[in-house]
């Protein structure tokens, strides 16, 4: 789930961010508290508690509704590697299926 910033409201896609207008987003899964966490550069993300503010914790989602690109802002997006969620400096497109 993926919870714009200051915002709560019923489950939509996401707003693709522009560089003239940036929606950002802190993304928690549906059955637990916490929200994904940038660790650094080439480490495997984690779940914390959601901190007000944290760049680490704040993600943008760039691209097409075919191919989404999710950022921190910290500027690292999110890759998978092998079972692995991964922090790099790459991207990911996540493919929506009908």
């Amino acid at each position: 789930m993926m919870i714009p910033l200051g915002v709560l409201k019923a489950q939509t896609l996401p707003v693709i961010s522009t560089e003239a207008d940036t929606v950002w987003y802190y993304i928690k899964f549906k059955n637990a508290g916490a929200v994904l966490q940038d660790m650094g550069e080439g480490a495997n993300l984690m779940t914390q508690t959601a901190t007000a503010g944290s760049k680490a914790q704040l993600w943008k989602v760039t691209g097409t509704a075919n191919a989404y690109v999710i950022t921190s802002q910290n500027g690292r997006s999110i890759s998978f590697s092998s079972s692995a969620l991964v922090s790099q400096p790459m991207h990911l497109n996540l493919l929506l299926l009908s």
